[in-house]
């Protein structure tokens, strides 16, 4: 028997208990088959009500839907009784079970509902387990029209007898009126279209969420202990640049007729922090998000006849972007990282208190360009520091340097007028008549603009060290 797994397979997840059941299932013998129910059986106790077990009701996948859409769903047990092909009972059990009191619930429930005596069904129950743990995947397959039931653990070898009042009990404490699951007449009308067209998802449990830096935890460590914020790479601007990720992840699409939801399989990219989905490899990109101002929320798995699923959530404040799970541990906690590091480049959050900073500076004349990794903003976005000086500062150095230029020329005029009112030697004649040549008043000048020139480029500079 085979469970789903293929990229093109989907799973629709039972609501009470959180289990990933497939939507379809193939046999050698018995061909496609189609899921059309969920339910869960479980106790009340004084913790509240435990669930056991989720219940997937598939059958022959050939006109399913328009069968059960067309009877109504007392008549139910009526056309599976009828059906040539029959329905298998997919039981994933979601907690550990004494094989024991498994086998006694279904004695009691037999005899309480269908009036079936406790030892019609000991041929069949003696091959029960004594634990059935949690994970476990058990199918009953009945055909009441040769009253045969076929029973089977972990995909190990089948059991079948032939007894018609069983197979007849089984379907009483299942789809009848007074059945030991519940969901099931909810599920039965919305996955045969007939349902609500609003949306009647579970509550969500609020559990506190363990954060490291955009990596959360979804009710603790030793509830999600499949993954390690710790681990988590650090981007810099390089790998941020060369960072790229491809491959299938089921992502969840809430049902527009009830509380089921679906697991699609669906082609996702990550590149240079933008995530996009294509619904195949090659085919058109169906959604593309940015990953500024989220986070990644690892979930604790979700278990399945498939196996188990690793589930994480893509948010943005209290939205969630995408619902995301994988089979392959590897592969969840690969993308979990590093959808999570990309985050943290894009919000500057350092997961392991480590400062990265990513810094470009482009010079010319007129402007100063400077690539800042530690803004909030997007780091691929170059900013501009400086077109060109403030205006302040503009003004003030070339005043100074004008004003002490003024003071010196001042200085060695006055020098030379006061040689020339006194009588003194050749040597200082020739001094005074030097200062007052033009050749000295041009180089004066040409000193005065090479100062005023190396007070703009001071004016550069002050204003590069105490505006950025």
């Amino acid at each position: 028997m085979y469970f789903g797994g293929n990229p093109d397979d989907s799973f629709v997840e039972e609501p009470f208990t959180g289990t990933l059941l497939p939507s379809r299932f193939s046999c050698s013998s018995q061909g496609s088959h189609a899921l059309i129910a969920t339910a869960a059986r479980g106790r009340q106790s004084d913790k509240g009500h435990v669930e056991a077990y989720a219940l997937g009701v598939y059958m022959d996948a050939s006109g399913t839907r328009q069968r059960t859409s067309k009877l109504g769903v007392q008549d139910f047990c009526s056309m599976l009784k009828a059906s040539e092909s029959g329905a298998t009972l997919c039981l994933t059990f979601v907690k550990d079970i004494n094989g024991k009191l498994l086998a006694q619930d279904l004695k009691e429930s037999l005899e309480r509902i269908a009036s079936l005596h406790a030892t019609v069904v000991d041929e069949l129950l003696v091959h029960v387990p004594r634990v059935v743990r949690r994970g476990t995947v058990a199918c009953l397959t009945l055909r009441p029209r040769f009253g045969e039931v076929e029973m089977s653990f972990c995909r190990s070898e089948s059991i079948c007898v032939v007894m018609p009042e069983l197979c007849c009990g089984l379907i009483e404490i299942f789809f009848g009126d007074h059945r030991i699951v519940r969901g099931l007449l909810t599920s039965l009308l919305a996955m045969s279209g007939r349902g609500s067209t609003e949306e009647r998802s579970k509550p969500a449990q609020e559990h506190p969420q363990q954060s490291s830096g955009v990596l959360c935890l979804a009710g603790g460590t030793e509830a999600v202990s499949w993954v390690k914020p710790s681990s988590a790479p650090v981007r810099n601007g390089l790998s941020f640049t060369l960072q790229c990720l491809e491959g299938f992840l089921y992502m969840r699409r809430p049902s527009a007729r009830g509380s089921h939801s679906r697991w699609s399989s669906r082609y996702f990219e990550l590149d240079s922090g933008v995530l996009r989905y294509r619904r195949a490899k090659n085919g058109a990109v169906h959604g593309r998000t940015e990953l500024e101002s989220a986070r990644v929320v690892a979930e604790a798995p979700k278990l399945s006849p498939s196996g188990t699923f690793f589930v994480f959530r893509v948010m943005v404040g209290s939205s969630t972007i995408y619902h995301l799970a994988s089979s392959d541990q590897h592969t969840a906690v690969e993308w979990t990282l590093t959808l999570s590091a990309a985050c943290a480049f894009f919000n500057d959050v350092q997961l392991l208190d480590e400062q990265d900073s990513l810094r470009f500076q482009r010079c010319s004349t007129s402007m100063l360009e400077v690539e800042d990794s530690t803004s909030t903003r997007d780091p691929r976005k170059k900013r501009e520091v400086l077109s060109r000086p403030s205006h302040s500062v503009r003004l003030v150095a070339p005043v100074l340097t004008t004003v002490v230029l003024a003071v010196l020329l001042a200085a060695f005029r006055g020098y030379a007028r006061f040689c020339r009112s006194r009588t003194v030697s050749r040597s200082s004649t020739s001094l005074v008549a030097l200062a007052g040549c033009p050749k000295t008043q041009a180089l004066a000048r040409l000193c005065r603009l090479a100062f005023a020139s190396c007070g703009t480029l001071l004016s550069t500079i002050f204003t590069f060290v105490y505006l950025d």
